[in-house]
């Protein structure tokens, strides 16, 4: 089982049949990259789970309905995500596997096709290829994780700007309501005052008023005392 992120390029190989599967192995190993040989398709899918780099597979292990399992695995892929498969082909020419390798690309998407026997030189230099392609693919995977990122923390920063600014605009409120509190408070007891200086005012005009009727009653009183005498 291949564990994730390993140091070199993982290339799983499927040949089922004879000693091929180890000698494809050696040819990617001396290319610098890191083959795992899977004895079926299901460990193949298993293996594909983990950071795989590039497929290669004997098209004898895809005969019948083995590519619709491969199939599934291609369509739930991530939109970043296409993995290359390397098939490698015998020399049957015949219509019935045209239409198969036909179906293969349908299927798969990303094929390659190498027809056996093989020049060492062609599988590295193809699987190298592939494998190129491949970390391309996780690079872009890395700088759309590495945005989503970017765009969650910003995001996070506007949602923290805004409620800083609702806060705000809220502080900003109460203290108008207050300020408007107090100027009616202000012109109320403005109000009250200009209303005792008025009050003040008359009482002692009425006072003075009042005095004078005083005297001149009390001068009229003397008046009569002094008749009636």
């Amino acid at each position: 089982m291949v564990r994730p992120e390993t140091p070199k390029g993982v290339v799983l190989v499927l040949m089922p049949i004879g000693r091929d599967a180890a000698t494809v192995a050696k040819l990617i190993e001396r290319a610098g990259l890191r083959p795992v040989v899977c004895n079926t398709l299901q460990e193949v899918i298993e293996n594909l789970e983990w950071v795989i780099e590039v497929v290669v597979v004997a098209e004898e292990a895809l005969y019948g309905n083995n590519a619709r399992v491969l199939e599934d695995w291609v369509g739930r892929q991530p939109p970043w995500s296409d993995q290359p498969f390397v098939v490698l082909t015998n020399r049957n020419e015949g219509g019935k596997f045209a239409a198969f390798r036909r179906e293969l690309v349908i299927r798969l998407r990303n094929v390659g096709f190498l027809e056996r026997p093989l020049q060492a030189i062609t599988l590295q230099a193809t699987v190298l290829s592939a494998e190129r392609a491949r970390r391309r693919q996780y690079q872009t995977r890395a700088y759309l994780e590495a945005q989503r990122g970017a765009s969650a923390e910003l995001e996070r920063l506007v949602a923290e700007r805004t409620a800083d600014l609702e806060r705000a605009n809220s502080q900003l409120r109460e203290e108008i309501a207050g300020r408007e509190r107090a100027q009616a408070a202000l012109l109320q007891a403005q109000k009250i005052e200009a209303l005792g200086q008025l009050v003040g005012g008359v009482a002692h005009d009425f006072n003075n008023l009042l005095m004078a009727v005083i005297g001149n009653l009390d001068l009229l009183s003397k008046k009569l005392g002094s008749r009636l005498n």
